[in-house]
């Protein structure tokens, strides 16, 4: 009986231990993992109806990775992440994604769509939502996609509200605020998802050039239905 109680004691004091040990060798992986970016996605698979379509996906940091077809931002988001609760696995760098920690791997994966999706916030608020960001910051990502001089243009620049009541934002100013969002993010992955569809030439041009700016030295999915958007990355 006295071993057994010792065994407990034992079992009980050393586990914080075991798991600061286990989280502490789960850093190095991550961090080797996110420097090197080498995604793998093994038996992924999507379904339309009675098409099931299963594929294997590799993606190296820094390029490119087109989707032309019925495929969706978030469909693909859902399902790399519905792999891993599946017997399937994503491998970054070889190392199963199961065994990285699920927030910091999705802080890692920016989303730009065509209708971004604005929360009823300041402008301000919207960019930096998620995470702690000073004003300069916030200021710095809004300039590095050219959103600063139309912000500052508006009665109340930043602290302006988003709504249907006080503000209607034209699609490529919502796009632009979507993609500070993500470069203050700093994810490693980006997904966009027919970002410059239904724009006019001169909106589709400045929404491009803050894209370029954006998708530099990430790695990027892009899912478009425009043969000239996908052109430009071949």
């Amino acid at each position: 009986m006295a071993i057994s109680y010792i065994r407990t004691l034992y079992a009980f004091t050393n586990d914080t231990l075991a798991k600061y040990s286990y989280a502490t060798s789960l850093q190095a992986t991550l961090r080797y993992g996110m420097l090197i970016s080498l995604v793998q996605g093994l038996g992924l698979g999507f379904t339309y109806g009675l098409d099931i379509c299963s594929c294997a996906l590799q993606l190296w940091v820094g390029r490119f990775q087109i989707s032309n077809g019925k495929a969706k931002g978030g469909e693909i988001i859902t399902a790399l992440f519905a792999v891993i609760l599946s017997s399937l696995e994503v491998l970054l760098d070889g190392e199963n994604i199961k065994h990285l920690k699920l927030e910091r791997l999705r802080s890692q994966i920016g989303l730009v769509t065509q209708e971004p999706t604005l929360l009823s916030l300041s402008i301000k608020d919207n960019i930096a939502y998620g995470r702690s960001a000073t004003s300069d910051q916030i200021e710095e990502a809004s300039k590095t996609v050219h959103a600063h001089d139309f912000i500052t243009s508006l009665e109340m620049g930043y602290e302006t509200q988003v709504s249907r009541t006080s503000l209607a934002l034209i699609e490529e100013q919502k796009i632009k605020i979507s993609i500070a969002h993500a470069v203050l993010s700093n994810p490693s992955i980006i997904l966009l998802d027919e970002v410059t569809s239904g724009l006019d030439f001169e909106a589709k041009k400045v929404v491009q050039e803050a894209m370029d700016i954006l998708m530099l030295g990430r790695s990027t999915i892009i899912i478009a239905r425009c043969l000239s958007l996908i052109l430009l990355y071949i």
